[in-house]
């Protein structure tokens, strides 16, 4: 009788997810998320989890956790068929960053560090905070790839059918006023998607020679051709002779010299060679993931120097890790921070009343921890100790 009814509920809740895919190609407006407030109720889920959590007892630590990874995933199963609206998202992160600072309804706690910076990876410095548009888009792009790498399974053909409009949509892919918003969200993010395909040569027949990333530099020939107009339906193995060979003049033609003979000493491509591969190119093994497809939206141009992967592999307690986290950060709320914010009268160390309560005082000048430190650092190395911080 179980396993029935374990089986029962599997057969729904497919019947569910599948019910809900067809209604986002369709349109239907059941399944949209409507503004704030409105249908799924989304921030009413997030706000029934803080009420069960005292949130007073818990430390920075344990509130970044339980952000992490119960309140970020709260939205993750509406994502993963529809775009949430901007308002939505946002409304998340304020209510995402109220609680991580341990803001109450009766008074707002300092953000010690912004919110851009917390949400990037945590080897470049940052907690490593989920950003739910982020995150919807990295969904919607997991849609992408399917459709590309299973174009035979039903709903893929019914997507290719319904706004393929007779054209592959690696090469124009596009939405009109009339198309569901599902389809309009998928246009809206392929641009970006598409930046992250690259392809193994196998015989040429299924690799776009202008827009696909198939050739040794990287990129698609389409951004070094030296042509102003050009055949973008056209297929690596088009440009292969009938004796097999490459078709040089067209090449030579086409793309500067250089990039041309990058593609001539590349075996040109045969029958026999096998079909061609696509593959994803945020990954070493170019299999698509949820999370490259985040991280190729969330980077850094330049990581905040320091060694954060030691920071963050420390076998130590989590409280400790943020603790030092802020503290490479220079955001510890010392008096002489608070004067410079404007929220405190005076810099001044309130134990010794002499210097700034910087946080190298707070750290190693404060005659207390100057003791703790001479008590835990070997006596022959405590006077470099202390000369490398001055």
């Amino acid at each position: 009788m179980s396993i029935n009814n374990s089986r029962r509920t599997f057969y729904s809740i497919q019947v569910i997810n599948i019910s809900i895919i067809w209604a986002g190609i369709w349109g239907l407006t059941s399944v949209q998320v409507e503004p704030l407030g409105e249908s799924h109720n989304v921030i009413d889920k997030i706000q029934n989890r803080l009420s069960g959590w005292k949130q007073q007892c818990l430390s920075f630590a344990g509130r970044l956790t339980l952000s992490k990874s119960i309140l970020s995933s709260i939205p993750y199963y509406h994502m993963q068929y529809a775009k949430l609206p901007k308002i939505l998202c946002n409304e998340m992160e304020k209510i995402q960053r109220s609680f991580l600072w341990g803001d109450t309804d009766l008074s707002r706690k300092p953000h010690l560090v912004g919110w851009d910076i917390c949400c990037l990876p945590k080897n470049e410095g940052d907690l490593g905070i989920k950003r739910p548009h982020h995150m919807n888009d990295a969904f919607l792009m997991k849609m992408l790839w399917n459709l590309i790498t299973k174009p035979n399974d039903l709903w893929c053909k019914v997507l290719y059918s319904k706004y393929g409009r007779n054209k592959d949509l690696r090469v124009a892919i596009d939405s009109k006023s009339y198309d569901s918003p599902l389809w309009k969200a998928l246009t809206g993010i392929w641009k970006q998607f598409q930046q992250n395909i690259v392809w193994q040569l196998g015989n040429g027949n299924n690799i776009n020679f202008w827009m696909d990333k198939w050739a040794p530099n990287g990129t698609s020939l389409m951004s070094i051709t030296n042509q102003t107009f050009i055949d973008t339906t056209l297929h690596v193995r088009d440009v292969v002779t009938p004796s097999g060979e490459w078709d040089f003049n067209f090449l030579t033609s086409n793309l500067p010299s250089t990039f041309a003979l990058q593609v001539f000493v590349i075996p040109a491509p045969k029958d026999t060679d096998g079909l061609d591969n696509i593959g994803w190119g945020g990954t070493n093994t170019r299999d698509f993931t949820i999370q490259s497809a985040y991280d190729s939206q969330n980077s850094r141009a330049q990581p905040i120097q320091g060694d954060w992967k030691a920071l963050w592999s420390w076998k130590g307690p989590h409280r400790i890790q943020t603790f030092m986290w802020a503290t490479a950060h220079e955001r510890l709320l010392t008096n002489y921070r608070r004067s410079k914010w404007g929220v405190g009268a005076s810099p001044i160390c309130s134990g010794c009343d002499k210097d700034d309560e910087t946080i190298i005082h707070v750290l190693k000048d404060y005659p207390l921890a100057t003791e703790i430190w001479i008590r835990l650092v070997p006596s022959n190395q405590i006077s470099n100790f202390f000369s490398y911080f001055d």
